[in-house]
């Protein structure tokens, strides 16, 4: 699975499988935090979401998951 396809699930199903990418991956996978908050920074960056509203879901998943 490439980055592509991992864009394109995200533009087709919108906010919510952005939140629950970003959740899953936090939660279990051994990613560092830096690389999902750098690609949800490339997903505002080109313009495929607003940036205010992916920076709060990313934010929020974040705070989520480092209280768990």
């Amino acid at each position: 699975m490439d980055l592509g396809s991992v864009v394109e699930f995200i533009q087709q199903h919108g906010y919510l499988a952005l939140f629950l990418s970003f959740y899953i991956c936090l939660l279990g996978l051994p990613i560092p935090n830096e690389v999902l908050v750098m690609t949800g920074g490339l997903l505002a960056a080109t313009e495929y979401f607003h940036p205010v509203v992916t920076f709060l879901i990313v934010y929020v998943t974040v705070i989520l998951n480092a209280s768990i």
